[in-house]
């Protein structure tokens, strides 16, 4: 059984799913943070933990400079504020931390 979804919403759909990768991305770029010898795959998932951290992120770690893994750090220092969903990313966040730091990509 197919379920048909008018043009409209597949538009809005498509439109609402590139936001959500573009606007972490433009974040991710602007940060000033050089993510050259970053693996696209750890792009992403960087990418989507910002997404799922962003208020958190600008609630209580805005003055927090990217890079070394200190926004990871100040998250986690702030463990008992998150929102539920980042603190669900949180040990993901590390994880991906720990191993850019083990393969030589995380950003500096």
């Amino acid at each position: 059984m197919t379920i048909r979804t008018p043009r409209k919403s597949r538009a809005m759909l498509a439109g609402m799913l590139a936001a959500a990768l573009i606007l972490p991305a433009a974040a991710l770029a602007q940060s000033g943070v050089d993510t050259s010898n970053v693996s696209m795959a750890t792009k992403m998932q960087m990418l989507n933990l910002i997404r799922l951290c962003k208020s958190d992120f600008d609630r209580e770690c805005s003055g927090t400079e990217p890079g070394g893994g200190r926004i990871v750090a100040c998250l986690s220092a702030h463990e008992a504020t998150l929102s539920p969903v980042c603190k669900q990313a949180l040990p993901a966040a590390a994880a991906l931390r720990d191993s850019a730091a083990a393969s030589g990509e995380l950003p500096k």
